[in-house]
C-alpha cells in the first residue's frame, strides 16, 4: 500500500500566505494558462491549504483551496491570487452573499 504524504488543513496555519475565510481573486500569471478560464477574474473564499510535499513546502507554499460561489471549488497556487478588494462581494461559509471579514 502506497502512503500519501500530502497534508491537507481546513484551518489557519501560521507562517501560511493566506488565511481561512480569506476572500482572494483569481487572476492569470502563468505564461501556459494552466488556471480554468470559469475561474479567471473571479473572487472566491479561501477554504483549505494543500501540502503535497508537506517537509518542502509547509507552511509557505501551499496549494491553496479556493470556492467561488455557483462555480465550485479548485486548486491554485498562491501567485495566481491576490487579495480582494474591500467590497468584494464572496460567498460565505453558509452560503450567503455578503464581504469576507
Amino acid at each position: 500500500m502506497i502512503q500519501d504524504p500530502s497534508l491537507i488543513v481546513f484551518e489557519d496555519v501560521n507562517g501560511a500566505p493566506v488565511k481561512m475565510g480569506e476572500a482572494v481573486k483569481i487572476v492569470e500569471t502563468s505564461e501556459d494558462g494552466s488556471i480554468g478560464r470559469r475561474f479567471l477574474g473571479r473572487t472566491g473564499t479561501v477554504v483549505g491549504l494543500v501540502y503535497d510535499d508537506p517537509e518542502v513546502q509547509y507552511p509557505r507554499d501551499p496549494l491553496v483551496r479556493v470556492r467561488v460561489e455557483g462555480l465550485g471549488e479548485d486548486l491554485f497556487f498562491v501567485g495566481e491570487l491576490e487579495p480582494a478588494p474591500d467590497n468584494a462581494q464572496v460567498a460565505k461559509w453558509g452560503g450567503a452573499l455578503g464581504s469576507v471579514t
